[in-house]
């Protein structure tokens, strides 16, 4: 079966005790900022949703194409280590670049 690439970790980011009670400006409705910025995370949510979905179909064409051209999972499988060997090579002169 073919490997793919991990995903990177990214940190965890606790809000829960974010309270915008507490902000006094004047002038500033704090409903309406909090309405913000929930739609705005859920508008980020839901392109990381869209993202993951169309890879996979992607994924899913690109193995049809494959088998159509006669291609086995373990010349799949070999490309993918190629180029997981070339993207470290590469990530490893450009760590040592910066």
């Amino acid at each position: 079966m073919a490997s793919f690439p991990s995903f990177p970790t990214f940190p965890s980011i606790d809000l829960s005790a974010f309270d915008l009670s507490r902000i006094e400006v004047a002038g500033l409705d704090t409903d309406k900022v909090l309405g913000v910025l929930r739609d705005a995370a859920y508008v980020a949510i839901g392109f990381g949703v869209l993202t993951v979905q169309q890879v996979q179909v992607r994924r899913r064409e690109l193995m049809t194409q494959l088998r159509q051209l006669g291609v086995g999972m373990e010349q799949v499988d070999d490309v993918v280590k190629q180029l997981e060997a070339a993207r470290k090579q590469m990530r490893g002169l450009l760590v040592s670049a910066a």
